[in-house]
């Protein structure tokens, strides 16, 4: 893995990344850690895919952009980045939800808290990283975390991902096999499979996504639909158990 750690106190960014390198060593994990003293610094760099957890300080310098403007301007990137929000009060933690924060960690650290947000990734990254497709006679791996929909008609598959789309002659019985089985990815529809960490809300018929994107959900499928989301949002409220 590869982790980023913003904050302008280098004595917490310090303390935390000697957590977090013991926490790693415990589980036999390896990372690679980069600071950065401010966001800004952190956004020249940044690239969907670049980290796969950023830890952001929600209380930057006041000359600075704060956490949660580094946060939405990376959300304007990647819908699926992984962000965990370091701050001195719980209180402030509650807004890091308005840009799907994954977690967060109250200063002053302890071993304890880090640990349970290390293992809390650990589960996300054990599920295939990617799926392959093939595109006009070449494979291309595509994250499994980029893809917000797969819709399949007249013989085409498309894979609807967060910057593109991609279309493969592969059959979507082959797509599917690919994908991971933890609940996250759904048939809604005859030809359509959803992402449940893309969608906003589920209103009558359809899917909301957070892209703006309605995706109709079949008469026949409508109460497992909505039974099957809300079993998913609870697993993840739970950290990710099921």
């Amino acid at each position: 893995m590869k982790l980023a750690i913003v904050d302008d106190l280098s004595s917490d960014a310090l303390i935390l990344r000697q957590m977090l390198m013991e926490v790693l060593h415990d589980l036999q994990l390896s990372a690679e850690i980069r600071i950065f003293s401010e966001g800004e610094d952190l956004l020249c760099v940044y690239e969907p895919g670049e980290f796969s957890v950023i830890f952001l300080d929600i209380l930057l310098g006041k000359e600075h952009l704060n956490g949660l403007e580094i946060a939405r301007k990376i959300r304007k990137r990647s819908d699926s980045q992984c962000l965990v929000f370091t701050t001195t009060e719980r209180a402030f933690a509650l807004e890091g939800y308005s840009v799907w924060a994954m977690d967060y960690l109250v200063k002053p650290f302890t071993v304890e808290s880090v640990r349970a947000v290390l293992l809390r990734v650990q589960k996300l990254y054990a599920l295939p990283a990617y799926i392959e497709v093939r595109e006009q006679r070449q494979l291309r791996k595509i994250p499994v975390d980029t893809i917000v929909y797969i819709t399949s008609a007249h013989r085409v598959v498309e894979v609807h991902t967060e910057l593109s789309t991609i279309s493969t002659y592969m059959t979507l019985a082959e797509i599917a096999a690919q994908l991971p089985d933890s609940g996250k990815f759904q048939s809604c529809c005859r030809g359509i499979i959803v992402n449940f960490d893309q969608v906003r809300d589920i209103r009558n018929a359809e899917f909301i996504l957070y892209n703006g994107e309605q995706l109709p959900i079949s008469r026949s499928k409508r109460a497992a639909m909505k039974e099957a989301f809300t079993d998913y949002l609870f697993a993840q409220a739970r950290g990710g158990d099921r």
